[in-house]
Parts: C-alpha cells; structure tokens; sequence
C-alpha cells in the first residue's frame, strides 16, 4: 500500500517519472545507509559470497524494472504498461514450484486469474489503441526483471533485514546513476527536498524493508498475492486524492 501511495508524493516533484524513480532509491540507499550505521548493524559474517550476489543481483533487478517499467509508460501508456508488469507474480507464482518446492494451490490460481481480469477491466482503453513492439518487450522486461527481484532476495536467505536492504537500493541505484547530475540541479531548483525526502526514506526505505522482511517470512505465492495491493492503492488513491474519475466498467 506505501508502493501504491507513492504516487501522490511523486506528483508534487518537478521530475519525470523516471528521474522520481532515481531520486527515490538514491535518498533510499541513503536512509538505510544511516540506519545501517546508527544501529551498528553488521553484515553477516561465515556465509559465502553466492549470498551476497543474490542480494546484489535483487538490487540490481529492482533499478532495471524501474527504468524497464518508465520506458514502457512512455511508449504503450501508463495503463498497458502496468498491466504487462503485473504479470510479475504470475512469473514468480509459476516459478515457485521449481525453485522452492511451492505446491500451486488452486485457490491461488483462481486469485491470480481474478486479479489479471481486474487489471486489464482497469485499463481497457489502454487496449484499444496501437501497440508498440519496443513498448510491449520493455513491459515484459519490466515484469521479468521484477520477478527476478523477488527471486533472487528470496535465493539470499541469510541476509536479511537492514544489511539486506541497504545493499539492495545502493545497487538499484547503479542502472540509472548517470542521471544524478542532471536530477540533482532540477532539485536545487525547485526546493522540494521535503517531498523527496519523504518519497526516498518513507515510501521507499521503509517500504522495500517491510516488503523484503515479508519475502523472507511468507511463501512465495502469497507474497506475489500480496503485490497486488500497490495497483489496487494507486488506482483508489487517484480517485480519491487526485481526482482521477473512474469509469463503470474500473469499478
């Protein structure tokens, strides 16, 4: 629901929607970084490097679905693209059973059924117009990187909590890390560092720490269920907050 909410802080900033992105995992890394030192954590020791990969390559996922996902707005629209990267649980979903031994589970099925009909209801006029090829691969690029996120910080299972976290956004960072200059003067500009501060600390930080906290505790098929409380969020809250009107067949 944080994921979902985020929208609304990001709406205020004078950025594109891919320089938002950025600038939320830059001051995300940062704030787990602070954490990370005012804690005193310390990284897991007498484990082996594969661990650490897994971590680093889940950071890194999460920063190419970033910039896939953006990619994929500006070329397909907002409403398709999210509905080609919402197929990321059904990747994870029909993955679990080979790499975690998940038995599919019928009522799961059904779930997942019921929530890819209600994306594409959400986003019927996005299907109506012409697609774009380059659009629909940066879509599926966005879902299959997600999924590997997921995968991969599930893979890491000795490092966890804070440690895991700040490894993860300082990697994300890294796709996208020729952009901070650019970013960084359109901010200094604008003045809205409270607003960013805000999106980085709280709806990333805290956010990606509670999720990562929830991969390491719950099944898989569960927490790809779960993912599917940030569109649900998005759309409610554009409702309600910026008053994006609904039509009968959304609803």
């Amino acid at each position: 629901m944080m994921f979902g909410s985020s929208g609304i802080v990001a709406s205020t900033l004078p950025l594109s929607a891919f320089e938002v992105c950025l600038m939320r995992l830059i001051i995300g890394a940062l704030s787990m970084g602070l954490i990370f030192v005012v804690t005193r954590q310390q990284l897991p020791r007498h484990i082996g490097r594969r661990q650490y990969l897994f971590v680093a390559l889940s950071g890194a996922c999460l920063g190419l679905a970033m910039m896939t996902i953006f990619a994929a707005y500006r070329l397909l629209g907002v409403g398709l693209g999210a509905v080609l990267a919402a197929t990321a649980p059904v990747i994870t979903m029909a993955l679990s059973p080979l790499l975690f031994k998940e038995r599919l589970r019928i009522p799961v099925m059904v779930g997942f059924a019921i929530v890819v009909g209600g994306l594409l209801l959400l986003n019927a006029s996005a299907l109506e117009g012409t697609l774009s090829v380059p659009g629909i691969l940066m879509g599926l690029a966005a879902a299959a990187s997600t999924a590997g996120m997921v995968i991969f910080n599930k893979l890491a299972r000795d490092i966890t909590g804070v440690p895991c976290t700040t490894i993860q956004l300082a990697t994300a960072v890294v796709p996208g890390a020729f952009e901070i200059p650019l970013i960084a003067s359109k901010m200094a500009k604008s003045g809205k560092y409270d607003a960013v501060i805000a999106l980085g600390a709280v709806f990333t930080a805290l956010a990606y720490f509670l999720y990562y906290r929830a991969i390491d505790q719950l099944p898989m098929q569960t927490v790809s269920v779960c993912a599917y409380a940030e569109p649900l969020t998005a759309v409610v809250l554009g409702a309600l907050a910026l008053g994006e009107v609904m039509t009968p067949v959304q609803l």
